[in-house]
């Protein structure tokens, strides 16, 4: 397991089913940012322990408080999902990056709903993954595109139609401009674009996007992306 302390670096915990230095759960590469001296540049990421086992990954997570845990599905004693539940019931900050081999839909629901902030293959290249961690420490959610699009027209049949005003009620505490920015996060939109789309600061979007979590008792914007399609306020292909 990758463990690392809080500090300032974005320093992620990885929990893999195998040692895995160098593989999509070992993350090893170190940028700079914020150290004395430095110039500006992407988040450092400190690797700082590793596990294989899914009891050792929740104690870990708890002890030193990582900004990511990089957590394997496939662990013994709590596989990756209850690692996920786990950390996301005991409020710690800590976000979760889900790896997986299997990729099926209902796994992915599973780990939305476990609280997990982002949901990679474990073939992901290297570049990617470490973009990936650095999305999730600064507070991004993030899904490997074919997944999403795979899962949403899953559930496009289930989503509720635009006359359904049990579901769309839920938005009710939502200022129009929130629901608009909700919508552009929902098509996977970042505050930079949402910004220049609204013609706002990229600050002013990001205070948006933290009232409409408040609001409708969020995590993250995995979760408000979902809302947005159970609700009927985007749809696939819309």
């Amino acid at each position: 397991m990758n463990a690392s302390g809080r500090a300032s670096h974005g320093e992620p915990v990885n929990a893999s089913g195998r040692a895995s230095r160098g593989e999509p759960g070992g993350v090893s590469g170190r940028a700079s940012r914020g150290e004395p001296g430095d110039g500006p540049g992407p988040a450092e990421i400190v690797v700082a322990g590793e596990t294989g086992d899914g009891v050792e990954a929740v104690d870990l997570a708890r002890r030193l408080l990582p900004d990511v845990l990089i957590v394997d599905v496939a662990l013994p004693r709590l596989d990756g999902l209850a690692v996920t539940r786990a950390v996301t019931e005991a409020r710690l900050a800590v976000r979760v990056l889900v790896l997986t081999e299997r990729d099926t839909d209902d796994e992915v629901v599973a780990a939305i709903a476990a609280g997990a902030s982002g949901y990679l293959c474990k073939d992901t290249p290297h570049g990617e993954l470490i973009a990936a961690v650095r999305a999730v420490a600064a507070g991004g959610a993030v899904i490997a595109p074919p997944i999403l699009a795979r899962v949403l027209t899953r559930l496009a049949g289930a989503l509720p139609t635009a006359a359904d005003g049990s579901a769309a009620a839920r938005l009710d505490p939502l200022t129009g401009r929130e629901r608009e920015v909700l919508v552009h996060v929902a098509r996977g939109r970042s505050n930079a674009e949402i910004a220049t789309i609204l013609g706002v600061s990229e600050t002013t979007v990001k205070t948006h996007v933290g009232h409409v979590l408040t609001k409708l008792r969020l995590r993250d914007r995995t979760q408000a992306v979902v809302l947005a399609y159970e609700t009927g306020l985007v749809r696939p292909g819309t």
